[in-house]
């Protein structure tokens, strides 16, 4: 059987050379996995003929909901999950191997922007560590995507922070390896074209002048197959292959990621997020003294729930920031371990990576996936598991909580009556035998 064989010549995009006939081979959910030395393979099929490691590699970003995995979903030669709502389906930095003309193309998905279970910082190790995995495979880097609802009336604050953040993570010269893609168009409704090119007008106006700028392009996908390879055809016909700066500043001089441009972004944020949980913190514990000193109970219950669900906020605000503190060695061990992974595993196979041939690291890589696949598995069914319990008790926390309220009105409501009925029952006294009487609430002199 003849395979196809790609042989780069002059180190520009999309000339290779091919020899016998094409055999287009799919990969299996590689994602990521495959090249991954901290995220084994899964579902590998063994009988199946040695793959090709990918040429070129995109990076797709995006805020969570934006459709990064469903115009991923539009090339990849394999399934990838999507989801229908603004919470993430992307937990985690993933690969996916696709054919683009002649070429061979590895879309790197990464989890959203100002995701509901992610902070930016935990997105910001994916990205890193999927970067490295990239550059220590032999993957050429030669575009980055940000995906961008044209839905949105305008830029969110969130919008506008991962623009920073992504203008810190590929830096300025990288900008003619960036483009912006707008989808959605056909949820905008009547006059749709109309109204999304002045937002589109309005974006690049006020948002993207310093990328565009610099080169940075900025495309319509229109939701269909034949947009999404244009789009990504137009990155590699430009021949540029990009070193990104958090990989300059990370992988090659080795630095910690608080550090880098990015991690001073990061830490900024981090600590304005600390200020306001301090704030509201002392507010709580201010209103829950107030509660104590008029024996209130029921407010004091409420209030003391409140104090430890804040404290336990504050807490998980705390955990990502270890990770200011890696280098892109240390990141990729940490995201080994929350696979299951032993740290001598992994840092066996992220330093072994590079020296080896691709079927020896694939073979390694083998060993360790049947088991790895199963700790996954069980991982998120204990996720599943625990995510519906914590809605559970979200669920009955609530109308404990409603059932507590009704019972407070319906005792302030029974106080304030015992204390017009002796008001009341005067003012009968009065009435029948015409008595005159002195209002009990004021002065008697």
């Amino acid at each position: 059987m003849m395979v196809e064989e790609k042989v780069r010549t002059s180190g520009n995009l999309g000339e290779t050379l091919t020899r016998g006939s094409l055999h287009h081979i799919q990969f299996s959910d590689v994602a990521l996995e495959e090249f991954d030395p901290n995220h084994p393979l899964q579902g590998m099929d063994e009988s199946r003929p040695t793959e090709s490691i990918p040429e070129y590699g995109v990076l797709i970003v995006g805020l969570t909901g934006s459709g990064k995995s469903t115009f991923i979903s539009l090339l990849a030669d394999e399934t990838v999950q999507i989801g229908h709502d603004l919470s993430s389906c992307t937990v985690r930095a993933q690969g996916y191997a696709a054919t683009v003309g002649a070429s061979s193309v590895f879309l790197l998905d990464t989890p959203g922007f100002d995701d509901t279970d992610r902070s930016d910082l935990d997105v910001v190790s994916e990205i890193v560590t999927g970067l490295h995995i990239l550059s220590r495979s032999g993957v050429s880097l030669v575009g980055v995507i940000y995906i961008q609802r044209i839905t949105d009336t305008r830029m969110s604050g969130s919008s506008r922070k991962s623009l920073e953040i992504l203008k810190a993570i590929c830096g300025v010269p990288a900008s003619v390896n960036i483009t912006f893609v707008t989808t959605m168009w056909d949820k905008l409704g009547p006059n749709s074209d109309t109204v999304g090119e002045e937002r589109t007008e309005e974006m690049k106006r006020l948002f993207l002048a310093e990328f565009i700028e610099k080169g940075a392009q900025v495309q319509r996908h229109s939701g269909t197959v034949a947009s999404a390879r244009g789009i990504v055809d137009r990155i590699l016909s430009n021949n540029k292959t990009v070193t990104l700066e958090i990989e300059h500043e990370m992988i090659e001089e080795g630095r910690l990621l608080e550090q880098t441009q990015v991690g001073r972004i990061l830490q900024r944020d981090l600590k304005e997020q600390q200020k306001e949980f301090d704030v509201e913190l002392k507010e709580i514990e201010q209103q829950l003294l107030e509660a104590q000193q008029s024996n209130d109970s029921t407010a004091v219950a409420s209030l003391s729930e409140d104090l430890e669900r804040h404290k336990e906020n504050l807490e998980r605000l705390h955990y990502p920031c270890s990770q200011l503190h890696y280098n892109v060695q240390q990141l990729g061990e940490r995201r080994a371990a929350s696979l299951g992974l032993q740290p001598e595993e992994a840092r066996q196979l992220s330093t072994d990576v590079g020296d080896d041939t691709n079927d020896e690291i694939r073979s390694r890589i083998r060993r360790t996936n049947q088991r790895a696949h199963s700790l996954r598995q069980d991982q998120d069914l204990e996720i599943q598991s625990f995510n519906a319990q914590f809605a559970r008790l979200q669920n009955e926390e609530y109308y404990q909580r409603r059932e507590r309220d009704a019972l407070a009105r319906a005792r302030r409501r029974a106080e304030a009556r015992e204390l017009e009925r002796p008001m009341a029952i005067l003012t009968v006294w009065q009435h029948l035998f015409r008595v005159t009487y002195l209002n009990p609430r004021r002065s008697r002199y």
